[in-house]
């Protein structure tokens, strides 16, 4: 994994360094050519009944991969919508912040009324933010002052999750993320 990210990292910086000098066009050709034939794309589709359930459109993860002859290497997980014929990236958890696009996706009708309903969700976060190995013993999810708290991982020593909270009709108004979402 170090030698690929290595490799690409040359890679990279002989092609930055190439593109200040005055290459020939043919040359930047066969150089782009080259680079693109050890870049693929993965897309595997995330769409199902449960997922149907709380967002609108299909998702997918869009994974990039680097392969040399002795190694390769997962650049980027993306994570996207398609949703009216215009592609739509999911934001990561990884800071503090308001996640829009996934708000923006739920379905009007869903609602978090019950603890089947709290399930349901979680099982589409998921689908979207898979769980590691690692963080797989924190996954929970809990009412609290009228957010629904759904554990992702712990962030020293306190939970991180994904805050929904709901309206009196229990719709949901907002979806954020937070590192410190449940101190210890």
């Amino acid at each position: 994994m170090k030698k690929a990210i290595f490799t690409l990292a040359v890679t990279v910086m002989v092609t930055i360094s190439l593109s200040a000098q005055n290459i020939p066009e043919a040359d930047i050709q066969l150089i782009d050519k080259f680079i693109q034939s050890r870049i693929s794309i993965k897309k595997e589709n995330l769409t199902n009944d449960t997922v149907k359930k709380v967002i609108t459109g299909s998702v997918y993860l869009v994974k990039t991969l680097y392969a040399d002859s002795s190694s390769s290497a997962v650049l980027t997980d993306n994570r996207v919508v398609i949703k009216d014929g215009k592609l739509i990236e999911l934001e990561d958890l990884s800071t503090n912040k308001k996640l829009a696009r996934l708000f923006s996706l739920v379905r009007k009708d869903f609602t978090i009324r019950t603890e089947a309903d709290a399930i349901v969700f979680e099982r589409v976060l998921d689908k979207l933010y898979p769980l590691s190995w690692s963080t797989e013993k924190y996954r929970q999810h809990l009412l609290k002052d009228g957010k629904w708290y759904f554990v992702r991982g712990e962030f020293f020593e306190n939970k991180e999750a994904v805050i929904v909270t709901l309206d009196a009709g229990k719709r949901i108004i907002n979806i954020s993320f937070a590192l410190e979402a449940l101190k210890k």
